[in-house]
């Protein structure tokens, strides 16, 4: 591999260009990690809300001592209430809302990192100091938090297992 003093040294204007696209392409990214998390977590503490309080109303429904006619209603009420618990129970596995809340939480943290050293290391280096090199390595950390976050997701969508903390563990 060639010594820096071999490699060609880019123009201080493009590697400020590519800087800033960096930057910009992190705080990008740091959106849309935002407003994804924010999703599956909404999404998970509706399916949760929305388990409870219908299994709550069922118990209340079939547990309540009403004439014959109002007992049947309450009694069908409780059924479709029942199989509409069952099919929000069923979403969670599917989709993983927690678990993806959790990994985009993670990710998220990792891009502000990411940015954080970046642009720190702009600001602290001088032209001399400064070179692609260093961006490329930025714009590898970058990818690398896409690619984990990837890589689980396709786990999730391949039916791995959860552990109590949220691991991820492939089917035997």
């Amino acid at each position: 591999m060639p010594d820096r003093e071999s490699r060609p040294v880019e123009p201080r204007p493009l590697l400020e260009q590519k800087a800033e696209y960096l930057l910009h392409l992190v705080d990008g990214s740091i959106e849309r990690m935002r407003w994804t998390r924010d999703w599956n977590r909404r999404m998970a503490s509706l399916v949760r809300v929305a388990t409870l309080l219908g299994s709550a109303l069922v118990t209340v429904f079939l547990g309540l001592d009403v004439s014959t006619i109002a007992a049947a209603n309450l009694k069908q009420a409780a059924f479709v209430i029942g199989a509409v618990v069952t099919l929000l129970n069923a979403l969670e596995p599917f989709y993983s809302f927690r678990a993806l809340w959790v990994e985009h939480d993670e990710a998220l943290s990792e891009l502000y990192t990411v940015r954080n050293d970046l642009a720190y290391c702009i600001v602290g280096n001088t032209a001399e100091q400064f070179d692609a090199e260093v961006l490329d390595k930025f714009r590898a950390r970058h990818n690398d938090v896409w690619a984990r976050l990837s890589k689980k997701w396709v786990q999730f969508r391949r039916g791995a297992r959860h552990t109590a903390n949220d691991e991820i563990r492939t089917p035997e």
